[in-house]
């Protein structure tokens, strides 16, 4: 694998991820949601919040990579069950609903298009192979919504200040029924084309969500406020990894055929998509005062996701993604973030309607801080992922429910609009 787009070396070189399944234990149900709204700027869409924030609200709700993976040992058990409390939600915020930061083109790519360059029609073979294995042209155009839950699991495995380990867990591959440092829950996605979806995590008490009506996207969870997230509609990064083969055709329509690469041993075809610079500046804030909450300044600087194309079957087998923020704090600090993910999907297995989907999947998420004016170096955590799907359901209007907006929401947009208008 590449080194970051900050040149953080071997930022995603760690032990390979382990490959057991979760249990089938069920989560209690959730805690009431808070309400306030504020505005996810691009820093909280896939990173933790910056402990450095001044306001009182962002440093009651933010967490801080120093401190949040402490050496448990010696602590009473209620200082360990905070720990615990801050680790579930950080592994939650950081790898459970990521977006891709690449909007879909709302179109298949098309058996036949003049005029296309060698590399566009080497990415226009890749993806027709691809919609032949994932179910077929006509599959892909009928699909309706669909409704996806199952298990998952994640953990925090290592935290690095410069050269030295801060935190390591015991479960770096933890076996069936791991204990207590490893957040098992269920998890839910419904999705309705073209730019519908909706996802929910549960562990535990702890719970978040994700929404997209077509139109705004926003998050609220069991310990945040309600947020909605700036620039342009985009798929979550779950749709992408294959669970919906209709997106993952759509966003590669636009991206560059890279070459052959390998993903554990498989050939793979490799296509490359990048965000454009008028996405990323959508993305990013200005500062100011949105709500009576002073904002930092975070600019979006990079995003690019890596889509791996099984040479034999055609399938999607694996994804990796790059994303690099940019943030001016208030004290005039600048802090660099930066997010690798790479997740690997297996377990083909046909559903209602011909398409056909992954049943199990394993990702590691590396986040990166370093802040210019912090002398400990970059830090580094690293996050573990794994899902596996339970049952899939066809009738997603059944939950349109779960996609309206909140009242909070629908105000904030309404503003939004008359301020740009």
């Amino acid at each position: 694998m590449s080194d970051g787009l900050l040149g953080f070396a071997h930022l995603n070189h760690r032990p390979s991820e382990s490959g057991w399944q979760s249990d089938s234990s069920t989560p209690k149900e959730s805690k009431v949601f808070t309400t306030c709204t504020t505005v996810l700027g691009p820093l909280l869409e896939g990173y933790p919040p910056d402990s450095s924030a001044k306001h009182e609200d962002a440093a009651k709700h933010s967490f801080s990579l120093k401190k949040l993976f402490g050496a448990k040992s010696g602590k009473s058990k209620e200082e360990e069950a905070k720990a615990r409390d801050a680790e579930i939600k950080f592994v939650l915020q950081a790898a459970a609903t990521p977006l891709a930061s690449v909007p879909k083109q709302i179109s298949l790519p098309r058996p036949t298009t003049p005029e296309l360059t060698q590399n566009q029609r080497t990415t226009r073979d890749v993806l027709k192979k691809y919609i032949a294995a994932s179910g077929g042209y006509n599959s892909h155009m009928a699909q309706q919504g669909s409704v996806i839950s199952g298990h998952i699991t994640l953990w925090a495995s290592e935290v690095v200040m410069g050269d030295k380990t801060v935190y390591a867990s015991p479960n770096a591959r933890p076996p069936p029924g791991a204990g207590a440092d490893v957040a098992k829950g269920t998890f839910r996605l419904v999705q309705m084309p073209p730019n519908t979806w909706h996802v929910g995590v549960v562990v535990g008490d702890t719970k978040i969500e994700a929404t997209c009506d077509g139109e705004l996207v926003w998050r609220r969870s069991s310990w945040m406020p309600s947020t909605t997230a700036k620039g342009p509609v985009r798929p979550l990064r779950q749709l992408l990894a294959g669970l919906d083969p209709p997106t993952v055709a759509d966003v590669f329509a636009s991206g560059e055929y890279q070459g052959d690469e390998g993903m554990e041993g498989d050939e793979c075809m490799c296509i490359k998509v990048m965000a454009n610079p008028l996405a990323l500046m959508s993305m990013s804030t200005g500062g100011g005062n949105v709500g009576g909450r002073q904002q930092d300044v975070c600019d979006v600087l990079a995003y690019q996701v890596e889509g791996f194309f099984s040479k034999a079957s055609g399938l999607l087998i694996g994804l990796r993604d790059h994303h690099l923020t940019k943030t001016k704090t208030a004290s005039n600090s600048t802090i660099y973030w930066e997010r690798v993910m790479v997740t690997r999907v297996e377990d083909f297995q046909p559903i209602e309607g011909g398409m056909i989907i992954p049943r199990r999947g394993r990702s590691v998420l590396s986040v990166a801080k370093r802040c210019d004016d912090d002398t400990s170096g970059t830090i580094r955590a690293w996050v573990r992922e794994e899902w596996e799907v339970g049952s899939v359901g066809q009738d997603a209007s059944a939950m349109q429910g779960l996609l309206t907006r909140p009242a909070d929401l629908i105000m904030t947009a309404s503003s939004a609009s008359l301020h740009r208008g």
